[in-house]
């Protein structure tokens, strides 16, 4: 990561079974600061091709960061859906971290991704290196998709950190990222 650089050992992979293991994973810490955490997923997202560990560690940085950053009775909700068309991707999954905490200002949305940043954290009492989401951005991308946050649309604000993840490639897809230099030649027996 130091280097700018990632390898991605990459597989087929139920993201909501993911995101439903980290969140029991950060249960205890949604007890302790009275912060209600739940799941919506669409049954029907087909699996995504990306990295096991690479994913639970993203959605573990992203819903710890929500938790830490939504005040006390508030909510943090991770959402799975199919990509939309916008995300570019034919088929794959969206995956929303909605919480109801004070958001990010716009002046931040463009630098928060960048290593060692830390906005509204530094001289308060958030844990943090200031690495996470930087991490999150460089293993999505390595991934094929695409990280941003927005503002949360509900009534009691907060942010969306939203991520995209490709889908499972086809035969036809390995075919057009080949070389196309790439020849075979095949010989007649003599």
């Amino acid at each position: 990561m130091e280097a700018g650089k990632l390898s991605a050992d990459t597989e087929a992979l139920d993201v909501a079974s993911i995101a439903r293991m980290q969140i029991e994973s950060l249960l205890s810490l949604s007890f302790r600061k009275n912060v209600h955490l739940e799941l919506e997923a669409d049954d029907s997202v087909e699996p995504i091709w990306g990295d096991r560990s690479m994913v639970r560690r993203i959605l573990s940085n992203l819903i710890d960061n929500a938790i830490k950053f939504t005040p006390a009775g508030g909510k943090v909700k991770v959402i799975v859906r199919h990509a939309k068309p916008e995300d570019r991707l034919p088929g794959g999954a969206r995956v929303i971290i909605s919480d109801t905490g004070m958001g990010v200002p716009d002046k931040d949305k463009g630098r928060i991704f960048n290593r060692f940043e830390m906005i509204g954290g530094r001289g308060k009492s958030h844990r943090g290196t200031g690495i996470g989401l930087s991490f999150c951005k460089q293993a999505i991308e390595t991934m094929g998709g695409k990280i941003w946050v927005e503002d949360n649309k509900a009534p009691s604000g907060g942010s969306q950190f939203v991520f995209t993840m490709p889908p499972i490639p086809t035969f036809k897809d390995e075919m057009k990222s080949m070389d196309k230099n790439f020849v075979v030649s095949i010989n007649e027996p003599a």
